[in-house]
C-alpha cells in the first residue's frame, strides 16, 4: 500500500476512535431537536431576559454530569448562585464533573478555556453569557472610525468586534476537532455603556450566528394549546424553543415546554398534555379523571401530582407515543 495513503488511513482510524458518543440529554424538548443526541455541536441559546436561559443551561449541565460527562461552565454575569446549584443538584459535582468559574474578562475566559480544552476531557462547555464579554472584549478599546464595528441590527457601530469574533471562531473550530459541544448563551439585547450614556442595542455579531450549528431562541409562550393547558398552574411558566438554525431538523419549528420553578423542564408535562389531547384524561367542569380508572381530581395540578405517583409506569407505557405525538404536532 502507498505509504502516504497508509499514514492517512491510520490518522483517520485514530480520529474515529477518538470521537465521543452523542449525549442524550433526557430533556424532552432538546431530545426533540437532537433525536440522536448532542455531538460536537455549537449551540447558541438566545432569548430575552427572564426566559430561563441560565436555568436551562444548568439543567443541561446536570444531565451531562449524571452521565459521567465533564462540564466547564463560564459564568460571566454572576447569575449562578449556590442556591441555583443546589436546585439543580450540581453541588456534589463541583470540581469532579462540573467546573464553574466566574469570568469578567476575555483574557481570563481564554486562559480557562485553553487550560481545560488542552486536557481533552471536556464534553460540554457553556459560556453564560457570551454577550457579557462585550464590555471587556471591545467596548473599552481605542477606536478610530466606524470601519471596524460589531454588527448590531446589521448596522456598523464604532465598537471593534474582532476579539469577540476571534474567540467565537476559535472555540467553535476546537469543538469540532477536540470533540466537545459548546453552548453560547446570548441575550437578545445588550446594554452598552459609553460616553454617550447607556443605550440598549440588539446583540448579534455575525460571527456568532455563522459559527453555530444550531441556534435556539427561547420565547415566552401564551398562545399555544400546550401553553394554555398549563398557564394557570402557577408552578412555573410556559416557554418554547424556536429553531432558528439547525443541521438536523428544519428551521422555524417551535417546541413547547413548561418550566417549573426550581425544577426546570420536566417530561411529565408532555405526558399529561398527550393524555389530555388523546382524551385518556378527560376534563369535566373543574374535575379531571383518568379513563378506565377511579382516579378523579379537582384541578389539573392535583392530576399532575397523581400521575407523579405512578410516573415511571406511565412513562414506560406511553414514551414512544408521546414522542411520536409531539413530532407530528410540531412537524418534524
Amino acid at each position: 500500500m502507498n505509504s502516504k495513503l497508509e499514514k492517512l488511513l491510520k490518522e483517520l482510524e485514530k480520529e474515529e476512535d477518538y470521537k465521543k458518543e452523542a449525549v442524550k440529554t433526557d430533556i424532552f424538548p432538546l431530545d426533540m431537536i437532537f433525536p440522536n443526541g448532542i455531538n460536537d455541536e455549537v449551540i447558541q441559546l438566545a432569548g430575552d431576559s427572564g426566559t430561563a436561559k441560565t436555568s436551562i443551561s444548568l439543567q443541561l449541565a446536570k444531565s451531562y454530569c449524571r452521565q459521567g460527562k465533564k462540564v466547564l461552565y463560564l459564568n460571566t454575569q454572576n447569575s449562578v448562585s449556590q442556591e441555583r446549584l443546589s436546585q439543580f443538584l450540581l453541588v456534589e459535582d463541583i470540581n469532579i464533573n462540573f467546573f464553574l468559574y466566574k469570568v469578567e474578562t476575555f483574557k481570563k475566559a481564554e486562559e480557562i478555556l485553553d487550560r481545560f480544552i488542552a486536557t481533552d476531557e471536556m464534553d460540554l462547555i457553556i459560556i453564560d453569557s457570551i454577550a457579557n464579554l462585550i464590555n471587556d472584549g471591545y467596548l473599552n478599546l481605542e477606536h478610530t472610525g466606524k470601519g471596524k464595528g460589531i454588527t448590531i441590527d446589521n448596522n456598523n457601530s464604532n465598537y471593534d468586534s474582532r476579539p469577540l469574533s476571534l474567540l467565537i471562531r476559535k472555540y467553535s473550530a476546537l469543538a469540532s476537532s477536540r470533540h466537545f459541544s459548546l453552548v453560547l448563551v446570548s441575550a437578545l439585547s445588550q446594554k452598552v455603556n459609553k460616553s454617550i450614556g447607556t443605550v440598549e442595542k440588539r446583540f448579534g455579531p455575525k460571527a456568532l450566528d455563522r459559527c453555530c450549528t444550531t441556534i435556539i431562541k427561547v420565547n415566552k409562550s401564551k398562545s399555544s394549546k400546550f401553553a394554555l393547558t398549563f398557564d394557570k398552574l402557577n408552578k412555573g411558566f410556559p416557554l418554547e424553543f424556536e429553531i432558528i438554525k439547525s443541521n438536523i431538523i428544519r428551521s422555524n419549528v417551535k417546541v413547547p415546554l413548561y418550566f417549573e420553578y426550581g425544577s426546570g423542564i420536566k417530561d411529565i408535562y408532555y405526558l399529561v398534555y398527550y393524555l389530555i389531547s388523546t382524551e385518556l384524561i378527560k376534563q369535566v367542569n373543574s374535575y379531571y379523571e383518568i379513563k378506565g380508572t377511579q382516579v378523579k381530581t379537582k384541578g389539573l395540578e392535583a392530576m399532575v401530582n397523581e400521575i407523579y405517583k405512578v410516573y415511571d409506569a406511565f412513562k414506560a407505557k406511553y414514551k414512544n407515543n408521546v414522542e411520536q405525538f409531539f413530532r407530528s404536532q410540531i412537524g418534524i
